[in-house]
Parts: C-alpha cells; structure tokens; sequence
C-alpha cells in the first residue's frame, strides 16, 4: 500500500497514526482531512501556533506526502523536534 485516504471518518485519538508505521509496505501518501483528531488538534492550539501537521508529520516515519504536500527534510526535521519537545512537557507534568 503507497496511498491511504482517511478522510472525514471519526479518528480521535493519534495512536491511528501510530499504526501507519506498521504496515510491511511503507505508506507514502496519507490524507486524514475531517478527522475529530485533527480538527480537535487545530481547535486547540490556535492560529499562530504549529497544529496538526506536525504532529502527523512527526508520527508518521516514511509518509513523503501529507494531504496534498510534500514533507521536505527540514519540515521533518523541526516536526520531530516540536513533537519530542511536547511529548518531553507531558511526561515532565506527569511525574512532577
């Protein structure tokens, strides 16, 4: 499988994300535009700040293409880093 399309279904939680990565053949396109996760992620954060994308980005080790656009190396880079840094904020809130 190189395309999955998950568009306006009910996925609420990123651990659907987490399970792209498991597929032998690697996923190179995704869409997931209408999901409760990823309108929720948006909702949240706000307009200035980074959204859902990245945390996809950051969840999704071999996608190259995410709703339509390109994931260039750079992108990807900072997404890994937003996203370590807010798992990091969580996991520190946790114990402390």
């Amino acid at each position: 499988m190189k395309y999955l399309s998950f568009e306006d279904n009910l996925v609420s939680d990123w651990k659907s994300f987490d399970q792209i990565n498991e597929f032998e053949s690697r996923v190179g396109q995704v869409r997931c535009k209408g999901n409760p996760i990823v309108t929720e992620a948006e909702d949240a954060q706000g307009p200035s700040t980074l959204r859902a994308r990245p945390q996809a980005v950051a969840r999704l080790e071999f996608v190259k293409k995410y709703n339509g656009s390109n994931i260039e190396a750079e992108e990807r880079k900072q997404c890994d880093m937003f996203y370590l840094k807010k798992a990091l904020e969580i996991y520190l809130k946790q114990i402390l």
